[in-house]
Parts: C-alpha cells; sequence; structure tokens
C-alpha cells in the first residue's frame, strides 16, 4: 500500500527527472488508484474493477535524466509511510 498523496507530492517535484508517471498503486484502504502524472501535474481516481495483484508505476523522462536509486527511495519511502513504519 502507498500513501498516494505523499507519492505525488515527490514524484511531481522537477529533480526526479520525470516527464511522466503511470500506473496503478493501492492506498492504505487496499483498494487500486489509477496514478497519472504528466509534468507536474498528478491525477488520482479510483482504478477500473478488473485492477488486481501488486501496486505498478512507469516512470517516463529524458535518457540518462532519471534517478532510479532516486525514485526507488521515493516509492519506498511512500510505501512505509502508508504501512506506519516511515517518516
Amino acid at each position: 500500500c502507498f500513501d498516494v498523496e505523499l507519492l505525488s507530492q515527490r514524484l511531481s517535484q522537477p529533480e526526479t527527472g520525470l516527464l511522466r508517471a503511470k500506473g496503478f498503486v493501492k492506498d492504505p484502504t487496499g483498494r487500486f488508484v489509477s496514478f497519472q502524472l504528466v509534468g507536474r501535474r498528478v491525477r488520482t481516481e479510483p482504478a477500473p474493477e478488473w485492477i488486481d495483484g501488486q501496486s505498478r508505476l512507469v516512470f517516463i523522462g529524458p535518457e540518462g535524466q532519471i534517478d532510479r536509486e532516486a525514485l526507488t527511495a521515493i516509492v519506498d519511502a511512500c510505501e512505509r509511510k502508508a504501512a506506519g513504519t516511515g517518516e
């Protein structure tokens, strides 16, 4: 599960190098949320009922400008926060 609000705030920061991010993440209630980031704008909404399995995100940006370690740290922190074991 993810703290979707924190994920939105962190991934929309310019230093991530992201142009776009999209996917489905579970919120703290266990429901899937559709996650769409374009530039600095983030849109979330309930995911279609047929989405199941694990959370998944795709990150898109200019070659060589995305810091995978930083993105992994953001995703991990938002997952820990939702689980009550982080920040």
